[in-house]
């Protein structure tokens, strides 16, 4: 926990589909002295990046989208700076960070913007390498991805992923 600057973290560990350890280390709310346990709940963060892939790969396995034709004919909608990206980027490249733009995460960061607003930004993100040259963090597009999953299917990203992930799988704790 001092390495990473950690107030506190739980731990769990899960065999053959049975909790076999469970235990919170130092605090959840270290200025309180709250200790964390194995029921706190923590933020899901990047986690959501998985669920995003395994919603789109639920499309693909229903024939609604591919991972490797450009995303602009499934949703067309989507704007990227130039028409040469809007032709080639795919699925694919969004979610592996290799559209060549990078992180940009001044725009999304401790923003009030909506998944909306920030899909609707893309347009403006200049690349800063060639397609498919180099990987580039880019958490916009996945934000990008989850609102194409919502047009897709007419359903918030938080609505599809609680009925087709979480309740099946009866992660009824996990929260975003």
């Amino acid at each position: 926990m001092q390495d990473w600057n950690s107030s506190g973290i739980a731990v769990g560990i899960i065999l053959k589909d049975k909790l076999e350890y469970s235990k919170g280390f130092g605090y959840r709310d270290l200025e309180n002295k709250l200790p964390v346990t194995s029921k706190t709940l923590f933020p899901i963060a990047s986690n959501t990046k998985l669920f995003t892939s395994v919603g789109l790969g639920m499309l693909v396995e229903e024939g609604k989208l591919t991972w490797d034709e450009p995303i602009s004919g499934y949703v067309p909608r989507i704007k990227f700076y130039n028409q040469d990206l809007y032709n080639t980027v795919t699925l694919r490249d969004m979610l592996a960070h290799r559209t060549g733009i990078s992180r940009h995460d001044f725009i999304w960061y401790k923003s009030d913007f909506s998944r909306k607003e920030l899909f609707e930004r893309l347009k403006y993100l200049e690349p800063a390498q060639p397609i498919r040259q180099s990987s580039l963090y880019n958490n916009l597009m996945y934000a990008a991805a989850g609102y194409s999953l919502e047009l897709m299917t007419g359903k918030t990203w938080e609505d599809f992923v609680q009925e087709n992930i979480f309740y099946p799988l009866n992660m009824n704790s996990t929260l975003f």
